[in-house]
């Protein structure tokens, strides 16, 4: 019966004891559920900023894309006119070789230092002399352009020489072509 008894006494004090822990878990759970609401609310936060700054980063991206395709497209059309110019000075140092060429080969075909077929004597000639000799050439070579100049546009002033005969006064009188000198 003692046992019986404490049996009974004990049982309301682990029922007391099994609600005090059934509350103190309740609590615990809510406070970790409050928690949890918390770290998701500053969690969805975080999530607005960094798609907010994914955005920003994606509208940055598109308009240096744009700025890089520019310069590209710049990049090109110089690289073209570039490739223009070299092809051209090519051809430039390539007429010019051909012109050297030409030039070492008639002056092979010089007579040797001496007097040339006018019995001009220019293999003793001083740079300084020949210098003279070339600029007295050019000044001669520049008047015979402006006379030649001056002479087309005389001949451009001039009238257009007539394509058709002017119109003669005709007279009625038929004039024998034999020369009998009658008229008819």
């Amino acid at each position: 019966m003692l046992r019986t008894f404490l049996l009974l006494l004990g049982l309301p004090i682990a029922l007391s004891a099994a609600g005090c822990v059934e509350m103190g878990t309740y609590e615990k759970t809510a406070s970790q559920l409050d928690e949890a609401r918390r770290a998701g609310a500053q969690k969805d936060q975080q999530i607005r900023v960094l798609q907010w700054q994914l955005a920003v980063l994606d509208q940055q991206f598109r308009a240096a894309a744009q700025h890089n395709e520019a310069v590209q497209q710049g990049v090109s059309a110089e690289m073209q006119k570039l490739a223009a110019a070299n092809v051209e000075l090519t051809e430039r140092l390539n007429k010019a070789e051909r012109d050297r060429a030409a030039l070492e080969a008639a002056a092979s075909t010089l007579p040797p230092a001496g007097k040339d077929a006018k019995g001009v004597h220019y293999g003793d000639m001083r740079p300084e002399e020949m210098r003279r000799l070339l600029l007295t050439l050019d000044a001669r070579n520049a008047q015979m352009v402006e006379e030649l100049a001056r002479i087309e546009r005389l001949l451009g002033k001039r009238d257009p020489p007539l394509r058709e005969p002017p119109a003669r006064a005709s007279n009625n009188d038929v004039i024998d072509p034999w020369g009998f000198g009658s008229r008819k």
